[in-house]
């Protein structure tokens, strides 16, 4: 027996409000790189971040996350692991950061990290940018570039 019509509207309604971002990129030693989301008020965004070690070159592959809000507060702190997520929900809009860093300096040497953030609005509204489905993201790994959505998973 097929399900109600209703049904399938609330799930696609669901899954239309989420939208999932997965990205691997390279951290020089002793740097960082920061990725930027833009949030509205009450959207709730959860994160799981992992060292690649198949594809870090460095020795030490511990990483500081630091999370802040749009007016630089931190909402998450996490120094020397190899993995770890957070979430939070966005007290007001605006651009939120989580930035990742390889503390120890070794020269030619990289920290690959892997990151999926999926972020889903509150209250029926749309993903940050504002449009009825979320946004596809581009996932770049060892030189390949993928589009993948909530609705067509990344597959690098």
């Amino acid at each position: 027996m097929a399900p109600p019509l209703s049904i399938l509207a609330v799930i696609l309604h669901v899954v239309s409000a989420t939208a999932v971002k997965a990205l691997v990129f390279d951290v020089p030693s002793g740097s960082s790189k920061c990725l930027t989301e833009e949030l509205h008020r009450r959207a709730v965004s959860h994160a799981s971040y992992r060292v690649v070690a198949e594809s870090t070159s460095a020795a030490d592959r511990r990483i500081l996350v630091r999370v802040t809000g749009p007016r630089g507060e931190e909402l998450y702190v996490a120094e020397g692991g190899e993995r770890g997520e957070f979430r939070f929900e966005a007290a007001e809009d605006g651009e939120h950061t989580a930035c990742f860093w390889s503390p120890r300096y070794e020269r030619g040497t990289v920290v690959s990290v892997d990151v999926q953030w999926a972020t889903t609005s509150v209250g029926g509204g749309a993903h940050a940018g504002g449009s009825g489905s979320p946004p596809a993201v581009a996932v770049a790994s060892e030189g390949r570039i993928a589009v993948c959505s909530s609705i067509i998973p990344c597959s690098v």
